[in-house]
């Protein structure tokens, strides 16, 4: 970011297979909700096979005054604390932004097969 003289960033999605805690480490100095105002991240079983876990994750993002909650189709659910996180490796995609005001806006939902997929998803800021 120095290099290219970004100053600030809207969303910062990371998908690295259970490397995301060494991307917000080696990230540390930008990991900041007044430089970065969200990250987006996966969780799953690609963590257990890093040896890492959600919480630690969460714990980092929270030490940074982030607020995190999981995503779901129509809504976000935010956790006030660190032992609210259920650690099932299940996938699931996470958010933490610098305020609680993030809302859902509107979701594009396919089906296959008989079965719904969400495919797009517009998150907006709001307040």
């Amino acid at each position: 970011m120095k290099e290219n003289k970004i100053e600030k960033v809207d969303l910062l999605k990371i998908d690295t297979e259970g490397n995301e805690k060494k991307v917000l480490v080696g990230s540390e100095d930008f990991i900041n909700p007044s430089i970065i105002k969200s990250v987006q991240f996966e969780y799953g079983g690609t963590y257990l096979d890093a040896g890492i876990t959600l919480a630690e994750v969460v714990q980092l993002l929270m030490e940074k005054k982030y607020f995190v909650g999981k995503l779901f189709a129509d809504h976000i659910k935010y956790e006030a604390d660190l032992g609210n996180f259920v650690e099932d490796y299940a996938y699931g995609n996470f958010v933490a932004s610098d305020k609680k005001s993030i809302k859902h806006d509107w979701c594009f939902s396919t089906r296959k097969n008989g079965k719904s997929n969400v495919s797009i998803c517009i998150w907006f800021y709001c307040c």
